[in-house]
């Protein structure tokens, strides 16, 4: 009978030491160092130009994904509000500034002024109601003739008109100090005639 011949050593060689494999990581698998420094250059410099953008149009949501401090533009409403605000002041700047409160009337002429006395060369505010039709002129002590000239005082305004029925305005108080008094005239044909009055303290 035969044997085999066959050596053992022939089927159950030593398989290769485990230091003789490749054993270095994968780095585009595991996340290592193999990442070009440029690309994560480029990448910072996009992100800096989103956030830039995202600030120049108010993007607040993508800003508030980063981690640089949030900057906030104004939203509409707050421009909206600063536009009524700049409307009514050029429209108060317009009429003069004045905030006396008077009843508005367009058929009787009535005077009012914000204090009843004044240090000279202060700010004295006054309202004034009346007929929108016809010319009006504001006061001190005198009488204005028919081209608004004032004699016997001093006018305390330009020639005006009641448009709205209703007009504001203030006047810096040059008289000396004693008692006077602040005077609408109307003019609609001929001369001007007196239609409201109002005392007045200088001190």
């Amino acid at each position: 009978m035969f044997r085999s011949s066959t050596s053992p050593s022939c089927c159950n060689a030593p398989s290769p030491h485990p230091t003789d494999r490749h054993t270095e990581p994968v780095s585009f698998l595991f996340g290592g160092s193999g990442r070009d420094p440029r690309d994560q250059e480029l990448a910072a410099a996009n992100r800096r130009r989103e956030r830039k953008f995202a600030r120049d149009i108010g993007d607040e949501r993508a800003l508030a994904r980063g981690d640089e401090p949030r900057y906030r533009r104004p939203g509409l409403w707050l421009l909206a509000f600063i536009g009524v605000v700049l409307v009514v002041g050029g429209y108060r700047a317009f009429q003069g500034g004045g905030t006396v409160p008077i009843t508005k009337s367009c058929t009787t002429p009535a005077l009012a002024i914000g204090v009843s006395s004044v240090g000279t060369g202060s700010d004295l505010e006054w309202s004034a109601t009346g007929p929108a039709d016809g010319h009006y002129l504001l006061v001190l002590d005198g009488t204005p003739d028919r081209a608004g000239t004032v004699s016997g005082g001093a006018a305390a305004s330009s020639g005006f008109v009641m448009s709205g029925c209703v007009t504001h305005s203030t006047y810096k108080v040059k008289a000396t100090t004693g008692s006077h008094q602040v005077r609408l005239f109307r003019r609609t044909e001929g001369d001007y005639s007196l239609v409201a009055t109002k005392p007045l303290t200088v001190t």
